[in-house]
């Protein structure tokens, strides 16, 4: 004989697994599961392997997991999840490596003149970051249309000038 009746839409972060940026105080476990929460948390975050609390979870950072969920499908492996005052609530599935990787984006609302570049961005080429530009140029010969580039190695930002220290000894 059943009193209650089951939950029909039970909460998809339950059960999942999440590899916080700190260890278990009591068992040195990396691996944490996503328990119900307590309000206004949207979940807790409790040891693997000893079942201790170890923090609890944002109502952000919960939305933000359904979603995916909704998009991509429950995840089979643990989640990265970060915590603190820089990265509060980040989720990171891996560290983004942007060498040989680059983004161009139009520039028609800062185009003065037309030798500006239709399109402006960078690129990183071997670890070195360039300055990248690109006009729309129609081809003489066949009429057609293609993108003309131009890249520049970016230029460290000098440092700021700074005053020699002063030096009150008379010399005498």
């Amino acid at each position: 004989m059943q009193f209650f009746a089951a939950d029909p839409n039970p909460d998809p972060i339950i059960g999942l697994l999440v590899h916080p940026d700190d260890d278990c105080r009591d068992c040195g476990e990396q691996t944490a599961v996503i328990e119900a929460g307590q309000p206004p948390h949207a979940g807790a975050l409790v040891c693997y392997a000893c079942g201790k609390h170890r923090g609890w979870l944002p109502r952000r950072v919960r939305d933000f997991i359904i979603e995916t969920i909704n998009q991509f499908g429950r995840p089979t492996e643990p989640i990265a999840y970060r915590r603190g005052p820089s990265t509060e609530g980040i989720i990171d599935v891996k560290t983004f490596d942007n060498t040989n990787r680059g983004s161009l984006f139009n520039n028609q609302a800062s185009k003065k003149s037309e030798t500006d570049p239709d399109y402006s961005g960078s690129i990183n080429i071997d670890g070195n970051e360039y300055a990248l530009r690109g006009w729309i140029k129609v081809s003489k010969t066949k009429g057609t249309k293609f993108l003309s580039l131009s890249a520049r190695v970016k230029e460290a930002k000098p440092e700021p000038r700074r005053a020699a220290p002063f030096n009150d000894d008379i010399g005498i």
